[in-house]
């Protein structure tokens, strides 16, 4: 007896430090067949290998394995692979059958509703005008009538019981994970009619965390959503609902979240199922330089970095971008066109720029007035799909909620510091549905 327990305790020493030499990335999912993949073999990755110094990282595990050590020559250039997600849709649309398709909508908003304290009483972050605001908010998002609808950033009780409420008198099904441990801010909204039988929902934080967000933050921790529906139409969806770490200095931590939840959605689906994953991922496709001066006249380097998030996100989870996927042809790699044309700190770049492509800038009055000049204007909010059997025609994408609205007679603002971002679809029904 007493030899079991000394091997058992042996044995669980042996985990227990197996799991702290782990590296960090590799936590959440063990080694998968992705990380395997040579950079200039995946279409997701391969304008990162072409811009990486680093000729010995060669792999996408490599990234992670390296993370310190990479740098990049040029500035990663993703154009061709949104000229070619934009000219795949293109085609679609000219195939009667996906106009048959049944048609759903979806958005993704970052709604800053942020009033956040220290140990309970020492104010730590509140997003302007948010009593203005907060009231308002709910009526103009459900006004939109999308079927699907992600939010991020309603972290109070008392924002996420008045969703609630309009939600419910305009026909929706909320979803909200346990507020009791911690606050990953998220909650997502389906039409009633769309539910259909045995909708389960899993709520999880992601395993790489800034951990002071939750001590001595505000209890926060990012995370997401999975909600699966059996769809009257089209059979299984698969729902994801992110909001990634933010600061652009994090965006090692950005990059272990995005395979996390794109693996996860992988692995959880089957070829037939559809899945979508929204929400605020805090990773633009494309930076044009890699440093920022700041209004201090303070350089922040390492901004090409950030691009590294949204290039995992579709290598792993075989993702497409339905915001590319729905502009014109003209406008398909606007990411990179209008971001080349910035210039810091310029009233007239606002001025002379459509908000058609960048979420987060400071063109947005509210994003200004929180951010004061700190970032690059960039597409940090996304709807990515992972359709295997190709079902999807994205027949229109766009931001809204890019105007000021009077809020008071004296407050003319835009409702969030976030442009929302909405793509309506045609989707072929399964195989053998």
């Amino acid at each position: 007896m007493q030899r079991s327990i000394a091997l058992f305790s042996l044995g669980l020493v042996v985990v227990i430090i197996a799991f702290y030499q782990t590296p960090i990335w590799l936590k959440a999912h063990e080694h998968d067949s992705k990380d395997n993949t040579l950079l200039l073999r995946s279409p997701a990755l391969i304008h990162l290998a072409k811009a990486l110094d680093n000729h010995d990282i060669a792999t996408a595990s490599d990234l992670f394995a390296h993370a310190e050590e990479l740098h990049f020559l040029k500035a990663p250039n993703p154009s061709f692979l949104l000229k070619q997600m934009q000219h795949e849709n293109e085609t679609r649309l000219n195939d009667a059958t996906f106009l048959q398709g049944e048609k759903l909508s979806i958005m993704s908003y970052n709604v800053g509703l942020l009033d956040a304290q220290l140990l309970g009483y020492i104010d730590y972050a509140r997003t302007p005008y948010l009593k203005e605001r907060r009231h308002q908010l709910p009526k103009l998002i459900f006004a939109q009538k999308r079927d699907l609808i992600f939010l991020q950033e309603v972290w109070e009780e008392q924002d996420v019981r008045y969703f609630e409420k309009i939600a419910k008198q305009q026909g929706y099904v909320f979803f909200i994970g346990p507020r009791e441990d911690y606050n990953d801010g998220l909650i997502t909204f389906v039409k009633k009619n769309l539910v259909g039988r045995d909708a389960t929902f899993h709520a999880e934080p992601f395993v790489a965390q800034n951990p002071l967000e939750f001590f001595p933050g505000p209890q926060i921790l990012r995370g997401f959503h999975h909600i699966t529906i059996n769809h009257p139409k089209l059979g299984i969806l698969h729902l994801y609902n992110a909001h990634l770490l933010s600061w652009p200095q994090k965006w090692d931590v950005r990059m272990q979240q995005a395979r996390e939840i794109a693996l996860h959605a992988a692995q959880d689906s089957k070829t037939s199922d559809l899945v979508f994953i929204a929400g605020d991922m805090n990773s633009g496709p494309y930076y044009k330089n890699d440093t920022w001066t700041m209004p201090d006249h303070t350089i922040v380097h390492d901004w090409w970095k950030n691009a590294i998030a949204y290039a995992l996100f579709l290598h792993y989870g075989d993702l497409n971008d339905l915001s590319v996927m729905g502009r014109p042809a003209n406008q398909a790699s606007s990411d990179v066109d209008l971001a080349n044309n910035f210039i810091n700190h310029s009233y007239n770049w606002c001025k002379n720029t459509p908000h058609i492509v960048f979420t987060a800038t400071d063109c947005n009055k509210l994003y200004e007035k929180q951010y004061k000049g700190t970032e690059y204007p960039a597409r940090l909010d996304h709807v990515f799909a992972r359709d295997l059997q190709r079902r999807i025609v994205v027949q229109k994408s766009g931001l809204a909620f890019t105007n000021k609205l009077l809020f008071t007679p004296k407050v003319l603002i835009e409702p969030s510091d976030h442009y929302a971002i909405f793509v309506d679809l045609f989707v072929k029904k399964a195989h053998g549905i």
